[in-house]
């Protein structure tokens, strides 16, 4: 939902430190801590690649339903802006109030 004669100008745009910040994240999290407790919870290296790659198709399967979201509202955002619009202006207040306090606080910069 856009205010009438009001222009939004989403900047495209990666800067090194957040590409840097990600990458950590998916690397520490993603190859050094997860397998670990992922094989000595299904015992056998057969169900825990099976385990991975269906777990990659569905984060291929979200990333393209974003990317769609994405094309459809290109404004900042995010999340946010998809509840919004979808769900309404409460919905989505919510949202970003838990994203900040319980989803991911230590990903907020601080300001």
């Amino acid at each position: 939902m856009t205010i009438p004669n009001q222009q939004t100008h989403l900047q495209r745009r990666l800067g090194l430190g957040s590409a840097a910040a990600v990458a950590g994240e998916v690397i520490g999290v993603g190859i050094f801590l997860t397998p670990a407790g992922m094989a000595r919870q299904l015992g056998s290296p057969f169900w825990l690649l099976a385990v991975w790659l269906f777990m990659g198709l569905m984060a291929v399967a979200g990333a393209l339903c974003f990317g769609g979201l994405a094309a459809r509202y290109p404004e900042a955002g995010g999340a946010y802006v998809y509840l919004r619009e979808a769900f309404g202006p409460r919905l989505a207040f919510l949202y970003g109030w838990m994203q900040l306090l319980v989803i991911d606080p230590p990903a907020s910069p601080p300001h």
